[in-house]
Formats: structure tokens, C-alpha cells, sequence
């Protein structure tokens, strides 16, 4: 199921696994959420969910696979090296982290968002 253009793409999106993104125009953004106790722990008051943010890719697998929220650092989030050379500020170490960082999060077999799991093996050329 693809969104309509007023909604958002999760795989462009700092946030994944939201069973409810699809539902309203989520925000989908880490600083919009309400902040918890736990530093690494917000709660989305649309979809009345906590949000899980994973510095690493199997944190960010772990808890996506326990069918979690979860979110990513801005600059391992599909396309953001494109959108830096989109804003003139393209830079080859920062398009290699990115596709390193999926390549991993690919490694440990993801179990949860499987279209856009599906979109980031074709945009980094990997075979399931």
C-alpha cells in the first residue's frame, strides 16, 4: 500500500513501523514527538505509541522486529545523501555511510516494514 501525496513515504522518513501511518498524517518526525523519561524514548500522541530511536541497525531491527516504533538518526534515512547534493552539499562519505548502515540493517533480516525493506534493497542494488 503506497500513501497519497498529502501523507508520508515511511521509507523517507526518519520513522518506521508505525501500523498506523497510513491512517492520518503522521508527523514522522523524532523532535515532534512528546519527550519520556527515557532519552531514547518518545511517545507520538497521534497514533498513542512510544517511539524507539536506534543508533545502531540492530537496535533499529531488534525493536522493529518486536513490531515497535522505531526511529533513525536523520542521516542514515533513505535519500538523505541525495538530499544533501540536492542542496549542494553532497558528500561521497556521507552517501557511503548511508548505504553501509542499510547494508548492515539488510544483514539481520528485518521482519517488519517489508515494502519499504523491499524499496531499500532495489535503491542499494542488494539481493535479498
Amino acid at each position: 500500500m503506497k500513501s497519497d501525496s498529502a501523507k508520508v513515504n515511511p521509507s523517507e522518513t526518519e520513522l518506521w513501523n508505525c501500523e498506523n501511518a497510513f491512517e492520518f498524517i503522521c508527523p514522522r518526525k523524532w523532535e515532534s514527538l512528546k519527550c519520556t523519561e527515557s532519552p531514547n524514548t518518545r511517545y507520538c500522541e497521534v497514533c498513542s505509541e512510544n517511539v524507539y530511536f536506534c543508533e545502531t541497525p540492530l537496535e533499529f531491527v531488534r525493536q522493529g522486529n518486536l513490531g515497535r516504533c522505531v526511529a533513525i538518526r536523520q542521516e542514515v534515512t533513505p535519500g538523505s545523501a541525495f538530499f544533501e547534493h540536492a542542496m549542494g552539499r553532497y558528500l561521497l562519505d556521507a552517501a557511503k555511510r548511508e548505504e553501509d548502515w542499510w547494508k548492515s540493517v539488510l544483514e539481520l533480516n528485518p521482519t517488519f516494514n517489508n515494502e519499504e525493506i523491499d524499496e531499500i534493497r532495489d535503491r542499494y542494488n542488494l539481493l535479498k
